[in-house]
């Protein structure tokens, strides 16, 4: 786990989301695809997430993360493999809000089945005053491999 991720702490009563799209989609076996980690804070400034995710390795290979088009600019932890993802992200001087893309996750569809992708402990959405944890919800995602 990375220390931004152990700098969050609980959070009580602050409504953040971390939640996937799309979260759900049917895939042929060999096609790609794309996954977006959001999050969204409402009116709440935040500046760092983590998000430590889980996924099938019989129906998904991982192939790549990429945080173009995110308003956090600086990556702290970033790989994936065997069956888990990991990103941290940070803005090192500023805070953003709303709903706003963390990252995208790239895989492989690569045998028939369900494929569900789920966001692990450690996951967290961190506000800019204190570094409260405000995430209260976590929505993974569901796909069909064909």
């Amino acid at each position: 786990m990375s220390r931004f991720a152990q700098r969050l702490r609980s959070a009580v009563g602050k409504g953040g989301v971390l939640y996937l799209s799309p979260m759900s989609g049917s895939y042929s076996g060999g096609s790609t695809v794309n996954v977006a980690i959001r999050m969204t804070s409402g009116s709440t400034l935040v500046n760092t997430v983590q998000a430590n995710l889980t996924y099938p390795t019989a129906q998904l290979q991982f192939g790549s993360i990429s945080t173009v088009g995110s308003p956090f600019t600086t990556t702290i932890q970033s790989n994936g493999g065997s069956g888990s993802v990991q990103l941290g992200v940070g803005i090192l001087a500023g805070s953003t809000f709303g709903d706003q893309l963390v990252g995208v996750i790239t895989f492989t569809a690569t045998a028939a089945g369900a494929a569900t992708v789920t966001f692990n402990a450690g996951s967290g959405i961190a506000r800019t005053a204190d570094a409260v944890d405000i995430c209260t919800q976590k929505r993974g995602a569901a796909y069909t491999i064909t």
